[in-house]
Protein backbone atom coordinates (compact mmCIF):
# COMPACT_ATOMS: atom_id res chain seq x y z
CA UNK A 1 0.00 0.00 0.00
CA UNK A 2 1.49 3.10 -0.87
CA UNK A 3 -0.08 5.63 2.05
CA UNK A 4 2.77 5.61 4.85
CA UNK A 5 4.72 3.83 2.96
CA UNK A 6 8.45 5.16 2.16
CA UNK A 7 7.39 5.63 -1.85
CA UNK A 8 4.85 8.02 -0.65
CA UNK A 9 7.23 9.68 2.11
CA UNK A 10 9.65 9.98 -1.40
CA UNK A 11 6.64 11.06 -3.76
CA UNK A 12 6.25 14.27 -1.03
CA UNK A 13 9.61 15.85 -1.85
CA UNK A 14 8.76 15.63 -5.50
CA UNK A 15 7.77 18.90 -7.07
CA UNK A 16 4.73 19.54 -9.43
CA UNK A 17 4.46 22.49 -11.36
CA UNK A 18 1.81 23.65 -9.58
CA UNK A 19 3.35 23.02 -6.39
CA UNK A 20 6.47 25.65 -7.72
CA UNK A 21 4.03 28.02 -8.65
CA UNK A 22 1.60 28.25 -5.55
CA UNK A 23 5.14 27.47 -2.79
CA UNK A 24 7.13 29.79 -4.94
CA UNK A 25 5.62 32.34 -6.61
CA UNK A 26 1.88 32.93 -4.74
CA UNK A 27 -0.02 31.44 -7.45
CA UNK A 28 -3.36 29.77 -6.55
CA UNK A 29 -4.03 26.46 -8.41
CA UNK A 30 -7.12 24.23 -8.68
CA UNK A 31 -7.73 21.07 -10.69
CA UNK A 32 -11.04 19.80 -11.89
CA UNK A 33 -11.46 16.09 -13.08
CA UNK A 34 -9.67 13.24 -12.64
CA UNK A 35 -6.95 12.80 -10.19
CA UNK A 36 -3.65 11.51 -12.14
CA UNK A 37 -1.44 12.18 -9.52
CA UNK A 38 -0.25 10.77 -5.73
CA UNK A 39 -2.88 11.80 -3.03
CA UNK A 40 0.39 13.42 -1.33
CA UNK A 41 0.68 16.19 -3.82
CA UNK A 42 -2.80 17.15 -3.27
CA UNK A 43 -2.33 19.82 -0.84
CA UNK A 44 -1.39 22.69 -2.96
CA UNK A 45 -4.70 23.06 -4.14
CA UNK A 46 -7.37 25.29 -3.58
CA UNK A 47 -10.18 22.65 -4.07
CA UNK A 48 -8.27 20.34 -2.24
CA UNK A 49 -7.41 16.25 -2.58
CA UNK A 50 -9.69 14.12 -0.16
CA UNK A 51 -8.48 10.80 0.47
CA UNK A 52 -10.89 7.93 0.38
CA UNK A 53 -10.29 4.22 0.96
CA UNK A 54 -7.54 2.64 -0.32
CA UNK A 55 -5.39 4.77 -3.26
CA UNK A 56 -9.01 6.32 -4.54
CA UNK A 57 -9.11 10.26 -4.00
CA UNK A 58 -11.36 13.43 -5.44
CA UNK A 59 -11.71 16.84 -5.58
CA UNK A 60 -14.43 18.72 -3.88
CA UNK A 61 -16.17 21.94 -4.83
CA UNK A 62 -16.20 24.87 -3.22
CA UNK A 63 -19.56 27.55 -2.99
CA UNK A 64 -20.50 30.04 -5.71
CA UNK A 65 -19.35 32.94 -3.36
CA UNK A 66 -15.85 30.60 -2.80
CA UNK A 67 -16.88 29.88 1.11
CA UNK A 68 -17.49 26.32 1.44
CA UNK A 69 -15.98 23.97 0.05
CA UNK A 70 -17.58 20.41 -0.41
CA UNK A 71 -16.14 17.41 -0.99
CA UNK A 72 -17.92 14.33 -2.63
CA UNK A 73 -16.45 11.74 -5.22
CA UNK A 74 -16.39 12.63 -9.14
CA UNK A 75 -19.34 10.38 -10.10
CA UNK A 76 -21.41 11.88 -6.93
CA UNK A 77 -20.77 15.29 -8.42
CA UNK A 78 -21.42 14.52 -12.00
CA UNK A 79 -25.11 12.72 -10.41
CA UNK A 80 -26.46 15.60 -8.82
CA UNK A 81 -25.08 18.20 -11.65
CA UNK A 82 -27.24 15.81 -13.63
CA UNK A 83 -30.32 15.36 -11.77
CA UNK A 84 -30.52 19.40 -12.15
CA UNK A 85 -30.45 19.55 -15.99
CA UNK A 86 -33.15 19.14 -18.12
CA UNK A 87 -33.55 16.44 -19.93
CA UNK A 88 -31.52 14.34 -17.87
CA UNK A 89 -34.66 12.08 -17.57
CA UNK A 90 -34.52 10.78 -20.60
CA UNK A 91 -32.00 8.21 -20.56
CA UNK A 92 -33.40 6.82 -16.50
CA UNK A 93 -35.08 4.18 -18.41
CA UNK A 94 -34.21 1.62 -21.16
CA UNK A 95 -35.22 2.44 -25.33
CA UNK A 96 -34.73 -0.74 -26.20
CA UNK A 97 -33.71 -4.34 -24.63
CA UNK A 98 -30.20 -5.04 -23.99
CA UNK A 99 -29.53 -1.54 -22.98
CA UNK A 100 -27.86 -1.89 -20.18
CA UNK A 101 -27.02 0.84 -16.68
CA UNK A 102 -23.89 3.22 -16.73
CA UNK A 103 -22.73 2.20 -13.67
CA UNK A 104 -20.78 6.32 -13.21
CA UNK A 105 -23.94 8.01 -14.17
CA UNK A 106 -26.86 5.48 -13.57
CA UNK A 107 -28.50 6.26 -17.12
CA UNK A 108 -29.30 3.35 -19.85
CA UNK A 109 -26.43 3.20 -22.17
CA UNK A 110 -26.53 0.63 -25.69
CA UNK A 111 -23.86 -1.23 -25.34
CA UNK A 112 -21.42 -1.95 -28.49
CA UNK A 113 -20.11 -5.73 -28.94
CA UNK A 114 -17.07 -4.91 -27.25
CA UNK A 115 -18.99 -4.60 -23.75
CA UNK A 116 -19.01 -7.43 -21.73
CA UNK A 117 -22.81 -7.17 -21.15
CA UNK A 118 -23.57 -6.90 -24.86
CA UNK A 119 -26.64 -9.33 -26.28
CA UNK A 120 -27.64 -10.02 -22.44
CA UNK A 121 -31.03 -8.49 -21.19
CA UNK A 122 -31.25 -5.64 -20.21
CA UNK A 123 -30.75 -5.13 -16.45
CA UNK A 124 -28.71 -7.96 -16.02
CA UNK A 125 -26.70 -8.10 -12.40
CA UNK A 126 -23.22 -9.04 -13.27
CA UNK A 127 -20.56 -7.35 -12.28
CA UNK A 128 -18.21 -5.27 -14.69
CA UNK A 129 -15.58 -3.02 -14.52
CA UNK A 130 -15.47 0.46 -16.34
CA UNK A 131 -13.15 -0.44 -18.58
CA UNK A 132 -14.91 -3.42 -19.92
CA UNK A 133 -17.91 -1.19 -20.48
CA UNK A 134 -17.92 0.34 -24.15
CA UNK A 135 -21.59 1.72 -26.10
CA UNK A 136 -23.49 4.92 -26.30
CA UNK A 137 -25.06 6.90 -23.61
CA UNK A 138 -28.97 7.40 -23.74
CA UNK A 139 -27.90 11.09 -22.35
CA UNK A 140 -28.90 14.16 -24.46
CA UNK A 141 -26.03 16.08 -25.97
CA UNK A 142 -24.25 18.80 -23.53
CA UNK A 143 -25.23 16.11 -20.25
CA UNK A 144 -21.45 14.05 -20.52
CA UNK A 145 -18.97 14.08 -17.99
CA UNK A 146 -16.52 15.50 -20.12
CA UNK A 147 -19.55 18.61 -20.63
CA UNK A 148 -19.63 18.82 -16.26
CA UNK A 149 -16.38 19.31 -16.02
CA UNK A 150 -15.99 21.84 -18.66
CA UNK A 151 -18.45 23.78 -16.76
CA UNK A 152 -17.16 23.65 -13.46
CA UNK A 153 -13.23 24.21 -15.05
CA UNK A 154 -14.86 27.55 -17.24
CA UNK A 155 -17.01 28.58 -13.91
CA UNK A 156 -13.58 28.47 -11.86
CA UNK A 157 -11.34 30.41 -14.67
CA UNK A 158 -14.00 33.23 -14.55
CA UNK A 159 -13.66 33.22 -10.87
CA UNK A 160 -10.18 33.42 -10.53
CA UNK A 161 -9.86 35.62 -13.43
CA UNK A 162 -11.24 38.15 -10.57
CA UNK A 163 -8.99 37.44 -8.10
CA UNK A 164 -5.65 39.30 -7.78
CA UNK A 165 -3.24 36.72 -7.23
CA UNK A 166 -1.97 34.97 -10.71
CA UNK A 167 -3.14 31.23 -10.57
CA UNK A 168 -2.68 27.57 -12.51
CA UNK A 169 -5.92 25.91 -13.54
CA UNK A 170 -6.05 22.24 -14.12
CA UNK A 171 -8.49 20.39 -15.98
CA UNK A 172 -8.18 16.50 -16.59
CA UNK A 173 -11.02 14.97 -18.50
CA UNK A 174 -12.57 11.65 -17.14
Amino acid sequence: NLPGSDAEIKLRSLRTYDSILVEDHGYVAEYYGKWHIPNAMGYIYRNDVRRGGGLKSWFGKYSDDGTKHYSWGMSEWYRMWLEGQPNSTVAAGPTEEGDQINTFSRHFYDPDPLDELFGLETGVDIEVKQPDRHGVNRLQDGLSITTQQAIETIDALERLAQGDRPFSLHLSLH
